[in-house]
């Protein structure tokens, strides 16, 4: 049985962003973060870092540490341990 695929946190965040019609540069602006590293993020070049899961919470008004847990759960799905 083949297991499902697990989005990536960048995946779930651009489709966040296209949901609202925000460019990552609003996303970048309102989080008071580099746009890079929201680039960085929904390309899959960065994880999500606790201090981002924050930031992303207040903003998006998401569940406290839902980024985190998306990015663990991603990170598992491709044999990555965390260095936390």
């Amino acid at each position: 049985m083949a297991s499902e695929r697990v989005p990536s946190p960048g995946e779930l965040l651009r489709a966040e962003l296209e949901r609202r019609g925000w460019s990552q540069a609003k996303l970048a602006l309102l989080c008071g973060v580099s746009m890079t590293t929201i680039n960085r993020v929904i390309s899959s070049r960065r994880g999500v870092t606790p201090r981002l899961d924050a930031v992303l919470h207040r903003v998006l008004e998401s569940e406290p540490g839902y980024w985190l847990a998306c990015n663990q759960r991603y990170r598992r799905s491709l044999g990555v341990r965390s260095s936390d």
